[in-house]
């Protein structure tokens, strides 16, 4: 879902306007908007300036921004980034136009995230030569996040071992990412559930935020079985989401999730449901109640 809030005011000769578009977003624009940071860079990649757009200059300026007003004599801008509701969590890069995961949300084991991360939207946009008088151009925001909820079933009549602990990780080298939500960095995080539901058993269903999928990422789900909180796995089944997720297929053949813009226009969460058998390996793997794996398929 593609949600524009834009209200057209009135509009002067030989001016450029920004406005913005927010992609899979059901609660419009103008509730999840805090701020806006605008970045301009020349066609060298340098920077020239920035701005903060508060949530009320925003509404005042009938949610559109005056980019002719706010270039100085001389000024010529290549591309812009903007990014909306930036947290701590996050650092703008200027000089290589990235977006960083900051290592305040890591715990103390390495690398590690058990937090629920809150959702940053970016992007970036190219201007082209002007051929109205009045021209406006659309910055189309993406979240930098998706939400994922695994659900893990074990076949009828299996038991687990007494004093066993299943735990389940996602891990992948996404921690850096430019205003393309490519991942440019070569940090692997691992993302432990931030919450466990532990009202509906015999399912155990674990829910995580990771940064943002992308076609061909490595995004992994990895599940350990613990006899012991302090020892070693002793059992431990894992697969590449995003590369399954991407072979997804509906009834008549066509892939669900091909592109990075179907990804995008998933409205989250992606459930996982993963069915293991009694000797600790996967049987089946359905995503949003799509496509079933079965025994003996390779992932």
């Amino acid at each position: 879902m593609i949600v524009l809030l834009w209200i057209r005011g009135v509009e002067e000769e030989n001016e450029r306007y920004l406005r913005f578009q927010v992609k899979n977003n059901s609660q419009g624009f103008a509730n999840i908007v805090e701020y806006i940071q605008l970045f301009a860079y020349d066609e060298n990649n340098g920077y020239i300036k920035d701005t903060l757009l508060t949530r009320n200059q925003i509404q005042a300026s009938d949610y559109r921004f005056n980019m002719t007003a706010w270039k100085n004599e001389g000024e010529e801008f290549h591309h812009m980034i903007g990014v909306m509701n930036l947290t701590d969590n996050y650092s703008i890069d200027n000089e290589h136009h990235k977006l960083e995961f900051r290592k305040s949300v890591v715990t103390n084991r390495i690398d590690t995230v058990d937090v629920h991360l809150e959702d940053v939207y970016l992007s970036q946009i190219e201007f082209g030569t002007p051929v109205k008088s009045v021209i406006y151009d659309t910055l189309y925001l993406v979240k930098n996040t998706n939400d994922v909820h695994l659900e893990i079933e074990f076949m009828e009549g299996c038991q687990l071992p007494e004093n066993s602990t299943i735990t389940p990780y996602l891990r992948g080298s996404n921690g850096t990412y430019n205003a393309f939500n490519e991942s440019v960095g070569e940090n692997t995080l691992v993302y432990e559930h931030h919450t466990y539901l532990t009202n509906l058993l015999p399912v155990l269903h674990y829910q995580f935020t990771t940064l943002k999928m992308y076609i061909g990422d490595d995004l992994e789900v990895l599940i350990k079985r613990y006899e012991d909180e302090n020892a070693e796995s002793v059992q431990e089944v894992s697969f590449m989401l995003t590369e399954y997720i991407s072979q997804l297929v509906d009834g008549d053949g066509y892939y669900l999730y091909s592109t990075d813009e179907d990804l995008e226009l998933q409205e989250d969460p992606f459930v996982v449901r993963i069915l293991l058998d009694c000797d600790f390996a996967i049987a089946e793997i359905t995503v949003n109640n799509w496509f079933v794996i079965k025994p003996g398929v390779d992932l």
